[in-house]
């Protein structure tokens, strides 16, 4: 609905108002142990403000004014998951249950599962959202905005010298559906595994298995690498409980996929996309610009992003005909970590994930599927954030149902909140 709407950029910040207000309204709101990191990283990238109007060397100038409307975007987006977090981690079992959130995201995976088959199979498709129809022309007109609002079924993309569809619904972008699909992955499995129904169970298996098939063709090759980090995860968490049934169900659906792959087309696209990396010099460049920028900011950041001068070729070379992917590169947006660089320098980068990695630290006692499910989510979004825009509210689920097993074990040993 949001999708169509042409808010679906939004949805977290729209999802946290109802939550917020529950919250208050239920009042007692606790923290989790480590919080501190996580409010001096919202200091400090609140504090970019300050340097919005500023331009780097080498970078596109641009307004204060400009790059407001993004910094506030990302700010409410970071407030938003904080209270997304509170909110899954404050609440108790009978007041949010935690199968009610499995479902929740395997509904989630299932919709994002029926974007990707649109994309693939009407790559073309798109129509004006209600958000689109409203807002002027001269808004709309915005590449960046057009693509936020206007609903789009893929991305066609240039590929060996041919248009290939990447699935993108519900999201403006292919690279942010890949993450988000594998990422639901893991709650979609768990909820099918934890189900008594043999039935439910299978049907799980075939519909994952219909998922994969729409990665494969994504051309996403860091969500291949992260699906086989899930695997192994999986595979090594078994090993270590001695569980032989679910090591063996992994090891049959894998060589399952694996046949299917090797017998069907999806060979071939594999095959071609791991011999032609046509972002990788330009992934390359934007990296070490970002770092420029990181070092020379490193407690701040700049706020937002930049846009580089020119091309990784020459800061005089521009967009043309013969070179699509020159001129004016926009910089921090090749990965979440490049942006939090960028936006937050090495400070707020350094805060960010250390809130994460307190949060892996204080559950490392926990060994329920839950728990080792939010592990591997909030591992897989690190892994991604090397290549990808990451949807913050899966790392925020993941992180309160960590924090809510702490609570419960704790409560357990008699010892206070």
């Amino acid at each position: 609905m949001l999708w169509a709407l042409g808010v679906s950029a939004f949805a977290v910040q729209i999802a946290a108002v109802p939550m917020a207000v529950h919250l208050w309204r239920r009042g007692r709101v606790r923290f989790p142990r480590g919080f501190g990191l996580w409010v001096l990283f919202l200091v400090c990238s609140g504090l970019g403000i300050l340097v919005l109007g500023v331009d780097p060397m080498g970078t596109v100038p641009d307004s204060f004014a400009g790059r407001l409307p993004a910094f506030v975007v990302r700010q409410s987006q970071y407030v938003a998951t904080t209270v997304v977090l509170l909110y899954v981690g404050n609440l108790s079992e009978k007041e949010l249950p935690v199968r009610r959130i499995l479902w929740s995201l395997s509904v989630f995976f299932s919709y994002v599962v029926i974007g990707g088959l649109l994309g693939l199979f009407w790559p073309n498709g798109g129509f004006p959202s209600l958000l689109e129809i409203v807002l002027p022309r001269s808004v709309t007109s915005v590449p960046y905005v057009w693509h936020l609002v206007h609903p789009t079924f893929a991305q066609v993309q240039e590929f060996e010298e041919a248009a290939v569809a990447r699935p993108a619904a519900p999201f403006a972008y292919t690279n942010i559906w890949g993450s988000t699909i594998a990422l639901l992955g893991i709650w979609f499995v768990l909820h099918g595994a934890s189900s008594r129904s043999r039935r439910a169970q299978m049907g799980t298996a075939l519909w994952a298995m219909v998922g994969l098939a729409a990665v494969i063709y994504s051309l996403n090759r860091g969500v291949w690498l992260g699906i086989m980090i899930c695997v192994v995860y999986a595979v090594g968490a078994f090993l270590r409980r001695g569980r032989i049934a679910p090591l063996l169900a992994v090891a049959g659906v894998t060589m399952v996929a694996v046949v299917l792959i090797v017998a069907s087309p999806l060979k071939q696209v594999i095959d071609t996309r791991a011999e032609n990396g046509k972002s990788d010099s330009i992934r390359a460049f934007t990296t070490e610009r970002a770092l420029d920028l990181a070092t020379a900011s490193p407690l701040v950041g700049f706020g937002g992003t930049r846009s580089a001068v020119g091309s990784p070729s020459s800061i005089a070379i521009g967009k043309s005909p013969e070179c699509k992917n020159c001129g004016n590169i926009p910089i921090g947006i090749n990965g979440y970590l490049w942006t939090l660089l960028v936006t937050t320098g090495f400070g707020g980068t350094l805060l960010f994930f250390s809130f994460w990695a307190s949060q892996l630290w204080h559950s490392r006692g926990d060994r329920s599927a839950v728990a080792s499910a939010a592990r591997l989510t909030v591992v897989v979004s690190v892994f991604f954030a090397f290549f990808y825009t990451l949807d913050p509210l899966l790392p925020s689920v993941a992180l309160g149902l960590l924090w809510r097993g702490q609570k419960a074990r704790r409560g357990r040993r008699g010892a206070p909140l």
